[in-house]
């Protein structure tokens, strides 16, 4: 029996891309293993942020130091390593015998880095990992992941956790160039696993004709004025090219809210919220575009062979995406509105070339995927290195400005919480725990309801 533990583990929200990226990382590594292996996955969810994370803000300078000293090995290193592992052994003692017995320790830390400068939102990502590596000398690896922070301090730490780990990548181009750029010189790109979605379907090919809807989502930038102008724009491209609006979110309650309220004289669908990412990916392939700010949805789009038009999110990471699928179109702004309908212009009346590009470019992608999972087969069952060439195009561009672009909404600041919440989030959380595994089973037996029949090998796992 193989045990693997999956930390920042995401798949049992109700978040479509959270959904794709954590059950396809399940497939990838259940892939890893010879057929017929005994698996067993456990999950150590992203938590939230409770009164100890609180009480270790007053400690931020003696827990990166210890990260410093630690990966320096300077005198006192045992102290510091120590210091860590007591943080890791109170904030996530639930865990604490799956995580020493693990036999491969994966950290997908999504979108998380960068998002805050406080302990939870800062060190508390990295602490878990790096315990794990040099306290416990388990195999830990790194995927499924985007390196972004605005402060340089997270950035340190975060480097230092990545590059003292066995195996490290990151999910977009932009995010692997930046990683490098502050001294992990060991990363490589694997594209989010999110691109794999319905790679078990032969009937999405290239289309020729345009469908006569376009689907929209929202955005996490927190530009307070964004929900408005996303239906602004919505009513200008529905009006200039008579296609039907389909609203696309899982979780964005305001944006639905105001998809109701505003948009019902269009001819306005929904894609439920009770679907899973599969069904989503299935109904994008019926869309002539779309249009948002979400990285997960243009992935999905991007599977079903649907251009998107990319809004700013909260970091640079659509950016990445874009790259990745050959920067056809740069990320827009809002209130780009003449960039925006040429952008509509171009790919309805060249949809041809447009689904033929994204083929190439998502065929490219699942290659790199698959070979990066037989590369880690040889590595971790045969020995071999685990560095990895991805072959994929480099991130060229200069960074600092476009990590500029996002300061002001992207940069994390510490948040004040009341005692009631971390009270409320502590008392969640442990009611949680001990269910993550049969909220995973209903996800996974949802989607083999949908055909995915890849999913049956980690539904015996689980």
């Amino acid at each position: 029996m193989k045990k693997i533990v999956i930390l920042n583990f995401t798949g049992l929200r109700g978040n479509w891309g959270c959904q794709a990226t954590s059950f396809e990382l399940l497939k990838f590594l259940s892939g890893i293993y010879p057929d017929n292996t005994p698996l067993h996955f456990d999950f150590v969810p992203l938590l939230a942020t409770t009164k100890l994370d609180a009480e270790l803000d007053d400690q931020l300078d003696s827990i990166y130091q210890s990260f410093e000293d630690v990966s320096e090995s300077e005198v006192g290193s045992n102290k510091a390593l120590e210091y860590l592992t007591s943080i890791v052994e109170r904030r996530y003692a639930a865990w604490l015998t799956t995580l020493r017995e693990a036999d491969l320790v994966v950290f997908q830390a999504e979108g998380s880095m960068g998002m805050g400068e406080d302990f939870a939102k800062g060190p508390r990502l990295m602490v878990l990992p790096f315990v794990a590596k040099h306290a416990w000398n388990r195999t830990v690896i790194a995927m499924n992941q985007s390196f972004y922070s605005q402060n340089p301090i997270v950035r340190r730490n975060a480097a230092i956790t990545f590059k003292s780990l066995d195996f490290c990548a990151f999910r977009e181009s932009l995010s692997l160039a930046f990683a490098r750029e502050n001294g992990v010189k060991n990363a490589c790109l694997i594209p989010d696993l999110a691109f794999m979605a319905r790679s078990w379907d032969t009937d999405i090919k290239p289309r020729e004709k345009p469908p006569t809807c376009f689907a929209i989502t929202g955005s996490a930038l927190k530009d307070p004025r964004r929900y408005e102008v996303v239906i602004e724009q919505t009513k200008r491209i529905a009006k200039n090219t008579g296609l039907s609006p389909v609203v696309a979110v899982s979780r964005d309650y305001q944006l639905t809210l105001a998809s109701y309220l505003q948009l019902g004289k269009l001819g306005t669908t929904r894609i439920p919220r009770s679907a899973n990412y599969v069904d989503v990916t299935k109904q994008f392939s019926e869309n002539a575009f779309l249009i948002g700010g979400r990285y997960h949805m243009a992935i999905l789009a991007a599977a079903a062979l649907t251009p998107s038009i990319l809004f700013q999110g909260n970091s640079f990471k659509n950016e990445g995406v874009s790259h990745l699928l050959g920067d056809v179109r740069s990320v827009r702004g809002f209130s780009d509105n003449d960039t925006i309908m040429n952008d509509i212009d171009v790919i309805l009346n060249n949809f041809g070339n447009e689904t033929n590009a994204l083929s190439h470019h998502v065929t490219a992608i699942r290659n790199t995927i698959r070979r990066a999972q037989m590369h880690l087969r040889e590595a971790i069952l045969g020995g071999g290195t685990f560095a990895f060439d991805d072959q994929l195009p480099v991130f060229q561009r200069p960074i600092e400005g476009i990590l500029e672009q996002y300061k002001q909404y992207g940069a994390g600041k510490r948040k004040k919480r009341s005692g009631l919440r971390l009270m409320v989030n502590e008392l969640s959380e442990k009611m949680s725990a001990d269910d993550d595994n049969k909220a995973a089973k209903r996800v996974v037996a949802s989607c083999i309801e949908s055909v995915d029949r890849e999913f049956e090998p980690v539904q015996k796992q689980l």
